[in-house]
């Protein structure tokens, strides 16, 4: 029994070990590339600073200038193209490791799944009851009645009396 449980969890793990192997290997060989990429540049930039030393004119140092920065591109280009071009390979891979352990059912159509009577216009909706109580008046904004009627109210002028 326990032997059975042992292969089908085997069975069933498998595809994640290869899929977890796959990543390992192109993020190794990505960090080779970055690595490789980024000794190639501090070695390109240690000898651009020892052609840009000697030169006194204008001129020959924007040339300089100019051939370092275009090397810089095109490293980086090439770079982004490789790296891209791994991760690429990697992608069809593991569509070919997930292909080979899922069975995708055959997809029904949605006129299968929903028929034309259900779709309709949907119905209006209610207000909602944020807009009808934003509608009725708060207590503050009402007048502020006497608060209470025992108090008779004098005229101004027998008040000073």
């Amino acid at each position: 029994m326990y032997e059975k449980m042992y292969q089908q969890a085997e069975s069933l793990l498998k595809p994640f070990g290869d899929i977890m192997s796959l990543n390992f290997e192109v993020m190794d060989a990505i960090r080779e590339k970055q690595a490789d990429f980024l000794s190639g540049m501090l070695l390109d930039s240690i000898e651009h600073v020892k052609d840009l030393s000697g030169q006194t004119s204008l001129e020959l140092i924007c040339e300089v200038q100019k051939k370092y920065w275009e090397s810089v591109q095109e490293k980086v280009s090439a770079n982004t193209q490789d790296s891209y071009t791994l991760l690429s390979d990697s992608q069809e891979k593991l569509g070919e490791v997930i292909q080979g352990v899922v069975s995708w059912p055959e997809m029904p159509s949605w006129s299968d799944i929903i028929s034309p009577d259900a779709v309709k216009a949907p119905a209006k909706k209610p207000a909602s009851p944020r807009k009808s109580a934003a509608k009725k008046k708060s207590p503050a904004s009402k007048a502020v009645a006497p608060a209470s009627s025992d108090v008779e109210s004098k005229p101004a002028e027998a008040v000073g009396e």
